[in-house]
């Protein structure tokens, strides 16, 4: 009889770990939403972990969701990952038929040619 009411202990206890675990996953996603709604990024699930840890470890909170949803509301930007730098702008395209690309369509078509053992079109445009 001892068997079966250590069975359904463990059985409890996992029960109890998947229930902590659905609670953590669902105070991950409140995490990414609301940084989300706040700030208009998105974090990875890891950094949404990392935030409910910081916010949640080490304290005794009867509510965590509503506790970690005021503390996001009230300093949404403090829990966001650090920025990368900026990448370099990308120069603008001209339009279409602005672009002079007839050197560089001249050295892929030579470059074509070769690789398939052509002999490339004269400088005129004749073969």
């Amino acid at each position: 009889m001892s068997e079966s009411v250590s069975k359904s202990s463990s059985t409890r206890r996992t029960a109890h770990e998947d229930d902590d675990d659905d609670q953590t996953q669902r105070i991950d996603q409140k995490i990414t939403d609301l940084l989300q709604d706040l700030t208009g990024r998105t974090v990875p699930p890891e950094w949404a972990a990392r935030v409910r840890r910081q916010l949640l470890d080490g304290r005794d909170v009867d509510k965590p969701i509503a506790y970690i949803t005021r503390a996001l509301r009230e300093r949404p930007r403090d829990y966001l990952p650090p920025s990368t730098p900026a990448a370099k702008p990308v120069p603008p395209v001209p339009p279409l038929g602005e672009r002079d690309n007839g050197d560089t369509n001249r050295r892929g078509r030579a470059l074509v040619e070769q690789a398939l053992g052509r002999r490339a079109p004269a400088a005129d445009g004749e073969a």
